[in-house]
């Protein structure tokens, strides 16, 4: 390796490892709606390594035609408990934290209330 090229990795993890620390995310107060948003992230083995995601919900079809998809669909607020002790506001579907699968084909009807 080159001294130059040796120099200027060195200064390019030393400022790395100044300037990453000033990034991080800090209190959210000042930002309209986010106050109180001060937690840190989930720890880095809050998912376990290689496990598959869930299977998405699916929203079902309340038709009985062919080619016409019909469901309600409902976004609400609800309390939930993330982060042990501490409620905080979540917009559910239909009662799940995700968003239902809507499984249409193309061409069909779709009605959703």
């Amino acid at each position: 390796m080159r001294r130059r090229d040796f120099v200027e990795k060195a200064l390019g993890a030393l400022t790395a490892s100044i300037v990453a620390p000033l990034l991080r995310a800090q209190d959210m107060g000042h930002m309209g709606g986010m106050g109180g948003m001060t937690h840190s992230l989930a720890a880095v083995d809050a998912l376990p390594a290689g496990a598959s995601l869930q299977e998405l919900p699916r929203l079902g079809n309340e038709s009985s035609t062919r080619g016409v998809f019909r469901a309600e669909l409902a976004a609400r607020p609800t309390q939930v408990e993330l982060i042990p002790g501490i409620k905080s506001t979540r917009w559910l579907y239909n009662g799940t934290p995700v968003g239902p699968l809507i499984d249409v084909r193309e061409g069909d009807t779709v009605e959703i209330r």
